[in-house]
């Protein structure tokens, strides 16, 4: 409990891809580049980092008090702290280097906590606007029941319902050791897309008061945006998952499974 981990695996979907790469030399592995935005980077005291060693992805398990990382500090829009790291010269072990097999494994479990996490603060969202256009009124008449309003919150329920129904099929498919590589991306595209909207319904319904940062309401659309930057975004997710369909004839979730499984 006294030491801080991190993590960054956003080079698998980033628009560079991965900045850092490894070359092995007889100590073990002479590491070089960059890791953009590491969420606490300033304040951990070690962190697991995608690396590029012979042209594969890998996890690195970086002493990131290392006089070769050179460490620039910065906050996010949604108030997070983060740290860009620019390593030259670093030389580290051949056991920090994780087996290949580590990616899919920690991409999978990373989506499914970082939607779990959108998933809450969708909810949250959407029942702090229910209750503000409930009490807001206009011409006389809560603005809830306009007709407008209505539909644009009935939109942010579907999104997050597709969202959940997503997230909870990754979650079982992950617990019960199936594969689930083009689930993790659907439901990581559903996040970004639920955090989107439903972020925008939300500040739109409430107007004015919406951008007033004295009210908390910004917040939510500031830590999904956050989130979305952590998936990598819409695009990169629905690309890969274009990829993946490309790639492979299994067009639904229950079809490397028996029929009595998938039920």
């Amino acid at each position: 409990g006294e030491a801080l981990l991190s993590l960054s695996i956003d080079g698998l979907n980033h628009a560079l891809g991965i900045e850092l790469h490894g070359q092995a030399t007889s100590a073990g592995w002479s590491i070089n580049g960059r890791v953009a935005a590491l969420s606490l980077g300033a304040q951990a005291d070690a962190a697991l980092v995608l690396v590029e060693v012979e042209k594969q992805p890998r996890l690195l398990l970086l002493d990131l008090s290392a006089a070769e990382i050179q460490k620039v500090p910065a906050v996010l829009t949604h108030g997070e702290s983060v740290a860009d790291l620019h390593i030259h010269g670093l030389t580290v072990e051949a056991g920090a280097l994780l087996p290949a097999e580590a990616v899919a494994w920690l991409e999978l479990r990373s989506v499914a906590a970082l939607a779990a996490l959108q998933l809450g603060v969708s909810e949250e969202q959407i029942r702090r606007t229910v209750a503000y256009v409930s009490e807001r009124r206009q011409f006389e008449r809560s603005i809830g029941s306009f007709q407008a309003v209505q539909m644009s919150m009935a939109d942010t329920h579907i999104a997050v319902e597709a969202l959940r129904t997503a997230l909870w099929q990754l979650v079982y498919r992950i617990d019960a050791g199936l594969p689930a590589p083009s689930e993790a991306l659907a439901t990581a595209w559903l996040a970004c897309e639920a955090g989107h909207r439903i972020g925008h319904v939300a500040q739109h319904v409430h107007g004015g008061i919406g951008v007033d940062l004295t009210y908390p309401i910004h917040r939510f659309l500031y830590w999904s945006r956050g989130l979305c930057l952590a998936f990598g975004g819409s695009a990169a997710n629905l690309e890969r998952l274009g990829d993946w369909l490309n790639d492979n004839d299994k067009l639904g979730w229950k079809y490397d499974l028996e029929e009595h499984q998938a039920l």
